[in-house]
């Protein structure tokens, strides 16, 4: 399933950053002044198009581009409404609403809905493609990447469906670079054990005959018993491919046979060092081992993904199960309940015991709040632990300005720690971790609209992901940014169409490394690419009109 998030978390910053916007300077004075007016007409003269209010004034209002009395058949106001609805010579209709204080248009209608996103290209270069059918569901989306100067695929979603409804889809994941296929097994083992007799030392370890040891600690005694915390597997790693601190600088994979080996992790814990063979190395523990089941050549297929979804009597998707490509079967699935307005109040997770061969519900599950507009608001975590005691913690947040656009998204982190030499009450120095971040709600996602312009792109956006209602942008957006960081992006948008939407899209962005990669996340394992420095890019933006 954290692939699944993973991914949804990638399609969110990609629809974010290919947003529209324009920059518009508030006028305050004129909007004070223009408030009690009412608008009475709007008609052309000449290819201006006029507005006049019940004073008798006039004003010229701003038009996009595209827009000319030449390309206009009709035109009518509602001034019940406010409505302006513009009917093109080859029989497609536009809704504006005026925006009275700056004289121009916002688009009220996406041309009642005939509009889809269909490719975002970077010159030549074809970045996102979304493929349709006639009945505007999604059927496909792929992504590519420029890498190594190459064009490279990234992803390719295929979507099925049942009538209206997505019963799942078939997520493909390509190499693009020659990448290990692998599979993994957990291995990680720790435990108090007791002995009837005390070990020869308070730590001791034992040959497991297979190149690996258990190592024993010395916990306390009680009556004739000796009690030890063991670990298994532990192996020797030579120092030199530790850091300073004696850790790895990144996973560090112990060779076992020909295509096995033991994964250890960055931060596990050392016991001992020793010289083996004029080698200096230091006792870890590992956590999985790994298989690598065959290599996968660039820019084919690494890894398969596969979700299916069933529905309620109410037409809600309750159990998302997921598979992949090694696996006839689903290893885990979600069970999701609703409320009584069917907005999504509980996620609950089942994995599949291969052993027993029945489901098992995890002792954790994920709870959802709205907001009186029934946004989605907080999402909490819930853990039932050893002494049968709920833990909880909020994992995410959101907040939204008067017009419903998600403006702040909050995530839950982990303390932050940095290891500093402390002055203590003698004037002794002490070298120990500090907490320099509390654990809690940390702002990921801030971002800042133009209010002058709807959301270009809610109809792709709804066929992507519909589940996610509450996290729609009403407005275009016109600058994210990376909360706690200094990564941002800038759009500005030009050359629309005969509907309003921007086909041309300019974005001026400051990317720190590491703040946004391809990579582990997103891959069961396999190199990642960091995306970072300054980048203006001015992409192409290509529509799918639909008929109804």
């Amino acid at each position: 399933m954290r692939k699944l998030i993973s991914f949804i978390s990638a399609l969110i910053v990609l629809t974010f950053f290919y947003g529209c916007t324009k920059d518009v300077q508030d006028q305050v004075d004129q909007l004070q002044q223009d408030v009690n007016l009412t608008i009475v007409d709007v008609y052309f003269v000449g290819e201006d198009l006029i507005i006049e209010y019940s004073n008798g004034e006039t004003a010229t209002v701003t038009l996009p581009e595209s827009i000319t009395q030449t390309a206009v058949s009709a035109l009518n106001f509602d001034q019940a409404t406010g409505l302006l609805t513009l009917t093109f010579s080859d029989g497609n209709t536009s809704t504006y609403e005026i925006i009275n204080h700056d004289q121009e248009l916002l688009l009220a209608q996406d041309v009642n809905g005939k509009y889809y996103l269909q490719e975002i290209a970077l010159g030549d270069v074809s970045l996102a493609d979304f493929t349709y059918d006639t009945e505007k569901r999604l059927t496909e989306i792929a992504v590519r990447f420029l890498f190594n100067n190459e064009v490279a695929d990234i992803l390719k979603v295929v979507n099925t469906y049942s009538g209206d409804q997505n019963t799942g889809y078939t997520m493909y994941l390509y190499a693009f670079q020659q990448e290990a296929n692998t599979s993994q097994t957990y291995v990680y083992y720790s435990n108090s054990v007791n002995f009837d007799h005390q070990l020869t030392s308070e730590e001791q370890l034992v040959d497991n005959g297979d190149g690996t040891f258990t190592y024993y600690s010395y916990s306390y005694s009680s009556g004739s018993y000796y009690y030890y915390y063991s670990y298994s597997p532990c192996v020797w790693v030579p120092v030199d491919d530790l850091n300073e601190c004696g850790d790895a600088d990144q996973d560090y994979y112990y060779p076992i046979s020909g295509n096995e080996f033991y994964r250890i992790y960055p931060y596990n814990s050392r016991w001992q060092y020793k010289d083996i063979d004029g080698i200096y190395s230091a006792l870890v523990q590992a956590n999985y081992m790994v298989t690598v089941n065959s290599v996968v050549e660039k820019g084919n297929i690494y890894d398969t993904i596969k979700v299916d979804v069933n529905y309620n009597s109410a037409g809600l998707a309750e159990k998302i199960y997921t598979y992949t490509d090694e696996n006839d079967v689903p290893l885990e699935y979600i069970l999701n309940t609703y409320d009584a307005n069917n907005l999504l109040v509980k996620n609950e997770y089942y994995v599949w015991n291969d052993i027993t061969e029945v489901w098992e519900k995890m002792d954790e599950y994920i709870s959802h709040t709205y907001n009186s507009e029934n946004l989605i608001e907080s999402s909490t975590w819930h853990y039932l632990n050893s002494e049968d005691a709920e833990e909880t913690r909020q994992v995410y947040g959101v907040t939204y300005d008067d017009q419903n656009n998600p403006v702040l998204v909050s995530a839950f982190m982990d303390e932050d720690i940095e290891w500093q030499f402390v002055e203590g009450t003698g004037g002794e120095y002490t070298y120990e971790p500090v907490v320099v971040r509390p654990a809690g709600l940390v702002d990921v996602l801030k971002v800042e609209y133009n209010y002058n312009m709807k959301n270009f792109w809610g109809n792709t956006w709804n066929s992507i992901i519909p589940e996610l209602k509450g996290l729609q942008m009403n407005n275009a957006p016109k600058k994210i940014l990376y909360a706690d960081h200094f990564s941002y992006a800038n759009m500005e948008y030009s050359d629309f169409n005969e509907g309003g939407y921007p086909q041309t899209l300019t974005a001026a962005a400051k990317i720190l490394e590491d703040d946004f990669f391809f990579g582990p996340s997103m891959r069961a394992s396999g190199p990642s690419i960091y995306v970072g420095g300054d980048v203006n890019i001015e992409l192409t933006l290509d529509y799918l009109k639909l008929d109804e």
